[in-house]
């Protein structure tokens, strides 16, 4: 478990377990950027992750299979979108379709740019996704970012 301190050593968030550690000179603990720390949240043996601020109120709710701290008021995230794509009349079940897309998020968690064209089908079963699914994108500059292609070659893009 973590908690925060403020310069005075008086414990300003309490300790908690769901905050989310960043390699940093060597040593991983949790860290604010933009006045964000991350934190996770297991939902059906799944993680997801969000935002908290410095008073430690969960800003965004952790709704994202992966996330980066912010840079520049800026995150780099794995959003699911969920589609809804018939029914099975047999069983009275709808039919739905979980995909998702790399995206950067404002501090507030709005998207601001889809950095993936194209969306990645995933199952949403403890049993598919054991682990966060990587990053194939990288922010190089305020508008540049590098796309790991199916090829295995990287690209750059410019965002609009």
């Amino acid at each position: 478990m973590w908690g925060f301190i403020n310069t005075e050593g008086d414990l300003v968030i309490n300790f908690r377990d769901d905050l989310v550690t960043t390699d940093f000179k060597s040593q991983n603990y949790p860290i604010f950027k933009n006045n964000r720390c991350l934190i996770s949240e297991k939902k059906e043996g799944i993680t997801y992750f969000g935002y908290i601020n410095k008073s430690g109120e969960t800003i965004i709710k952790p709704v994202f299979l992966n996330a980066s701290n912010f840079k520049d008021d800026t995150a780099l995230v794995i959003l699911v979108v969920k589609d809804t794509i018939g029914h099975n009349d047999i069983l009275n079940k709808t039919v739905i379709s979980h995909n998702y897309f790399e995206v950067l998020i404002n501090t507030e968690g709005e998207t601001t740019h889809y950095l993936t064209p194209n969306p990645k089908h995933i199952t949403l079963s403890k049993n598919f996704v054991k682990q966060p699914p990587q990053f194939t994108t990288q922010l190089l500059s305020d508008n540049l970012f590098a796309v790991w292609t199916d090829d295995e070659k990287w690209v750059i893009k410019k965002l609009e």
